[in-house]
């Protein structure tokens, strides 16, 4: 085992031993409030590692896809399929509601998202190789075809992620 293996098992460890004292100290707990109080810790621990795992996903696929994640529109994509993830219904408008969402988050404009973000699929698609393609969007993306619009490709991601 390497340093760094060590390093992320012995943070994994911490992690895991963080919720279980936590988890302990819920069944332990001899009031109603305690019990509450350590319910949402342990929520919040729990919620933490889903968002991290989430992120994790997002990763991988957009570097499967070619995307460079030194790009500015990585950032902005990674955000805004996790946003359509929680909330599918972003989906279907993404210049009216996960644009400035996203922008927002940021600190910049919608228009600049939107840009960067197609800036960013165009880069991953040129880059990418067929099998990949085929395997993300499987037999809806034809050799040579053009290169899916920044919502199709959101979507496409977001319903990999959730399923």
């Amino acid at each position: 085992m390497n340093l760094e293996q060590e390093k992320g098992s012995a943070e994994n460890m911490s992690a895991l031993e963080e919720k279980v004292d936590t988890l302990l100290r819920y069944c332990v707990a001899d009031s109603a409030q305690l019990r509450r109080r350590y319910q949402l810790e342990l929520l919040a621990l729990l919620g933490a590692h889903a968002r991290n795992e989430m992120a994790s996903q997002i990763d991988g696929i957009l570097l499967d896809l070619g995307i460079p994640d030194h790009l500015l529109g990585y950032g902005y994509l990674r955000s805004a399929i996790s946003k359509v993830v929680h909330d599918p219904e972003l989906a279907h408008c993404v210049t009216g509601a996960l644009y400035p969402a996203v922008a927002r988050q940021f600190g910049t404009t919608g228009q600049l998202v939107e840009r960067a973000i197609r800036h960013a699929v165009e880069s991953g698609w040129s880059r990418c190789q067929e099998s990949m393609r085929q395997r993300y969007f499987g037999c809806k993306i034809r050799p040579g075809k053009q290169k899916p619009t920044n919502a199709e490709f959101i979507a496409r991601v977001a319903n990999i992620i959730r399923n």
